[in-house]
């Protein structure tokens, strides 16, 4: 599993986005939306990755090592 940090900017203001993805699937399997990126936006896409999919217990998480990108929308 892969997870990261980025910036959205919308008509609404800036958001962050975490999410985690299932490589080996290649899909996304966890996200959360903030206003700020504080530690729950950080904890809670992990947690919504393990709703979301059976067995997490041969998974090796991976953060991302980069710099938040900022996207425009």
């Amino acid at each position: 599993m892969l997870s990261n940090i980025t910036y959205i900017l919308m008509d609404e203001g800036r958001f962050c986005l975490a999410w985690v993805m299932d490589l080996c699937g290649d899909k996304t399997i966890g996200i959360s939306v903030d206003r700020h990126m504080a530690k729950e936006l950080v904890l809670s896409a992990p947690e919504d990755a393990i709703r979301h999919t059976q067995g997490t217990e041969d998974c090796i998480p991976h953060p991302g090592q980069g710099t938040p990108v900022l996207f425009a929308g």
